[in-house]
């Protein structure tokens, strides 16, 4: 069997390079700015022309190891960009471009914790990213569209090991302070090497003549992994829009599968329901998806029921695709157990998973909840089901955290090593380790890996993640009537969505208040911070939101109590 990329090279710069020499003259990428027919293209040879000529630029005034945040609209122009910080040995720390008229926070955390050399931006963003670098003077903004090509002979490859930082990746969501996960040359090189070499046996290739279509942005890391880094690696096509047009208009997406033919592309949760309520049958027409091979399904917990009526759906019009579906998070590289194939599902009570037992039921039954099996542990990794009180491995069937052991996992977050030490730094009783805490409950039956929730206060809404404490913190400075620190925050399954529910205290002094308006507050304070919907709100008497015996919120029993009055 030939060598995998994963196996031939130490870093990224060399594979990416090595990719590009081999198909100078095969077009790349493509973006459709409008979703439907404006192009712009680069082909390999011109993306590594870029590339170095960046690289070249940011070796006058970095050294390897320094960090550069990019900074860009849609379209091809991160590319380079990315390219270019990798060629020059410079760290990538993708960044959300702040919403106008909105503090960006966020944004100016990042550059308080990674401290970086530059900022990489277009001619078109480079005002607003000068702006956003007005308080740090000695940062430098370039905009890499401007950068000379001429300058590409002048690169030169630095010496970099597998073991080097190539990409900070910041978790997205949280107001809190941010934490950038430290993905490594060979970490990355791993994660994409394996699943190709994974995939024959599990019924699926993955050759270069392939075509990928994506609309999930770059600063997101299912976005970035499967629109950029796995079909640079595989020398395949990738054809990329704009989330913006996609949600506008859901149809841009299967009309872009079937104008190039192309055979992988998929998202998280919202964007499969997205297609299945916002396509009309008028804008079906003219649609041939008998192309699409593989279907990856991510970023949240996975819902069989959407899956099966998206191909229902689309079935008349060719869709035939394998689903990948699977378990992971941005601390394990995105991977864990995967599944390619027929969707597996299990149905079991949802009260009393909650309560940790797993009862299997029909799926008519009232209380019905139907797990999308997420398939089994990749060879290099070591997953377990783990008691989280006593840290004993759970027995068969049995709820308990997912813990996960492998070769292309990171080493922590950056400049946290006491939450590196909490997260990633685990050992059992029998002194195997180090495990990664995921946070997420799970269990396995007939060999399938279940997700049953989540331990940790983490809410995920359209396959994006919002720290429980962050969204309280908001709610309750909404009304003047409620009591700080004294909410719970915490996600339901409705039918099969995730929804957001608030239980908030009122104050002791607070005798005749307007319910109605309380509650219109919180949402709109809710939802103009975060740009999400809350699904419930529920005001409760002083003293009456569950705690422990040290006064923590317990958000898990909050929830407990709010489904039993359901």
């Amino acid at each position: 069997m030939p060598q995998t990329f994963d196996e031939q090279y130490v870093n990224l710069a060399e594979a990416i390079h090595a990719t590009c020499l081999a198909n100078l003259e095969k077009r790349a990428f493509t973006f459709v700015s409008d979703g439907e027919l404006a192009e712009t293209h680069m082909s390999y040879g011109e993306l590594d022309e870029k590339g170095r000529a960046v690289a070249a630029y940011l070796q006058q005034f970095t050294r390897p190891g320094d960090r550069a945040i990019l900074l860009y609209p849609p379209g091809l122009d991160a590319l380079p960009g990315f390219i270019g910080c990798l060629y020059a040995g410079v760290i990538v720390v993708p960044a959300i471009p702040p919403r106008p008229n909105q503090a960006a926070t966020d944004f100016f955390r990042i550059i308080e914790e990674v401290t970086p050399a530059a900022i990489l931006t277009n001619s078109a963003f480079l005002p607003f990213a000068q702006m956003l670098s007005a308080e740090t003077p000695d940062l430098r903004v370039l905009a890499t569209d401007q950068v000379d090509t001429g300058l590409a002979a002048n690169w030169h490859l630095p010496e970099l090991s597998g073991e080097d930082v190539a990409i900070l990746h910041f978790t997205s969501g949280s107001t809190k302070r941010p934490r950038g996960i430290k993905f490594s040359h060979k970490n990355i090189l791993t994660f994409i090497g394996t699943f190709v070499k994974e995939a024959p046996a599990r019924g699926m290739e993955l050759p270069p003549s392939w075509t990928v279509v994506s609309w999930l942005p770059y600063y997101t890391g299912l976005g970035l992994a499967a629109g950029a880094l796995a079909p640079l690696l595989l020398g395949q096509y990738s054809v990329l829009m704009s989330p913006v047009e996609f949600t506008a208009r859901p149809v841009r997406w299967l009309r872009l599968m079937t104008r190039y033919k192309a055979s992988y592309s998929g998202g998280p949760n919202f964007g499969y329901q997205f297609a299945l309520d916002r396509i009309t049958p008028e804008e079906c027409d003219g649609l041939d998806l008998s192309n699409w091979r593989m279907a990856y399904a991510g970023s949240e917990p996975i819902r069989p029921g959407l899956l099966r009526a998206f191909i229902e759906k689309f079935a008349p019009y060719g869709f035939k695709a394998q689903f990948s579906t699977g378990y992971g998070l941005s601390e394990s590289m995105l991977s864990g157990a995967v599944h390619i194939g027929d969707v597996i599902s299990l149905t079991v009570d949802r009260l009393a998973l909650q309560q940790g037992n797993i009862v299997e039921v029909d799926p008519g039954q009232p209380e019905a909840l139907t797990l999308c099996s997420n398939g089994q542990f990749a060879k290099n990794i070591t997953g377990r089901i783990i008691n989280p009180d006593t840290l004993e491995e759970c027995s068969t069937d049995e709820i308990g955290e997912i813990w996960l052991k492998g070769s292309n996992f990171p080493s922590g977050y950056w400049n946290h090593p006491d939450e590196t030490k909490t997260v990633f730094e685990n050992y059992l009783p029998d002194g195997s380790g180090p495990y990664l805490r995921t946070g997420d409950l799970g269990f396995f039956r007939g060999g399938e890996l279940y997700i049953a929730g989540r331990l940790k206060d983490l809410i995920i809404l359209n396959g994006r993640n919002y720290w429980a404490q962050d969204i309280e913190q908001v709610a309750e400075k909404a009304h003047a009537d409620l009591q700080a620190g004294s909410s719970a925050a915490f996600g339901i399954t409705v039918g099969e969505e995730e929804k957001l529910v608030l239980a908030l205290e009122l104050k002791p002094t607070a005798t005749d208040p307007d319910v109605e308006a309380i509650s219109q507050k919180v949402r709109l304070a809710v939802g103009e911070e975060f740009q999400i919907p809350v699904y419930s709100v529920v005001l409760v008497a002083p003293n009456s939101i569950p705690r422990t015996t040290s006064g923590k919120v317990q958000r898990y029993q909050a929830k407990l109590s709010y489904l039993e009055q359901l």
